[in-house]
């Protein structure tokens, strides 16, 4: 696995090593102090933030994080298949209403009526069943529907999250998570390239 952005001897402490510092008190102040939500939870959350970020480095480093945090395989799958079923949900309602304008407020109905009702079983199946509570499969979905830049789903699993149990505190947690990783895939998602171009010998 690539080293972590907050490594000291990650690739990027030599040459930005202010910023890259501040980071990881960033980071620190989310993971190992902030306690509204417990290790595994913030693991799986970033696992499933991870993956949309479209970061093999973060994502890997944070499948071993939720291992070790005690989350089972199942559990790990489960907040993958959030991310899948967001990541269909949010390309459909992030402009719900410029498609509406253009197409017909019935429009998924009306012209792919059978696409839409199997998605939403989809989705169904996804929050529905399985090992991890409904509160956190809302909490890992706002994280994801927040990094794919979907405001509509974002609220709308916000407020589910509560409405299952979840505290504002913990909510706001799971926001910081993705504020995390939203950050860290900047900097990780393409080391290699980053250490090509600016000359340094990879450091695995």
């Amino acid at each position: 696995m690539a080293q972590h952005a907050t490594s000291p001897d990650s690739w990027i402490a030599d040459r930005i090593g202010g910023p890259q510092q501040k980071f990881k008190e960033f980071a620190s102040a989310v993971y190992a102090k902030a306690d509204a939500l417990d290790r595994k939870t913030k693991e799986l959350i970033a696992v499933a933030a991870s993956s949309v970020g479209r970061c093999p480095h973060c994502t890997d480093g944070h499948l071993t994080g939720a291992a070790d945090a005690g989350a089972t395989e199942e559990e790990i799958a489960e907040a993958l298949a959030v991310a899948w079923v967001q990541g269909g949900g949010t390309q459909i309602a992030w402009m719900a209403d410029d498609y509406a304008e253009v197409l017909g407020e019935d429009w998924r109905q009306e012209l792919i009526g059978e696409a839409d009702r199997a998605f939403w079983a989809f989705e169904r199946e996804v929050f529905e069943n399985g090992a991890l509570p409904s509160v956190t499969k809302h909490l890992i979905a706002v994280a994801v529907a927040s990094m794919l830049r979907c405001p509509h789903c974002t609220r709308s699993h916000m407020e589910a999250a509560l409405e299952a149990g979840a505290t504002r505190e913990q909510v706001a947690e799971a926001l910081a998570v993705l504020w995390v990783i939203g950050a860290g895939v900047q900097v990780v998602w393409d080391k290699e390239g980053f250490e090509e171009h600016l000359g340094a010998a990879a450091r695995v």
